[in-house]
């Protein structure tokens, strides 16, 4: 089987500030090398699916598939000595003809939490 691996990357870090008032994006940018002229994209293609690793207590993640995450206002919560989450986006490569996964990547993203005044 071909090996390949998705480019992936995040334009920003992978530690973020969260404010809770505030809806969180983080977006992502993924991409499929070129092998000489041949656009890999007519025979790979690429998904990615996002889960919460840890926290405080569970966070829906309203578009797992997504090429980001998306959080709305008010999903983190602040809870005394845990106010930081760990995300994951797996994103893997599917051979289109045979549909097997041809390579993987995982990102981590570490998300502290910061409540506001009121």
């Amino acid at each position: 089987t071909t090996k390949i691996e998705p480019g992936v990357s995040l334009p920003g870090s992978e530690f973020v500030t969260a404010k809770r008032s505030r809806p969180l994006s983080i977006p992502v940018q993924v991409s499929l090398a070129k092998c000489g002229s041949t656009d890999m994209s007519d025979f790979f293609s690429i998904s990615q699916v996002w889960t919460q690793v840890s926290g405080p207590d569970s966070v829906l993640i309203p578009s797992p598939r997504a090429l980001y995450l998306s959080l709305p206002a008010f999903s983190l919560s602040m809870k005394a000595g845990a106010t930081v989450y760990r995300f994951r986006l797996y994103v893997y490569t599917t051979h289109r003809a045979s549909g097997q996964v041809a390579g993987f990547k995982t990102i981590w993203v570490t998300v502290s939490v910061e409540d506001e005044p009121v």
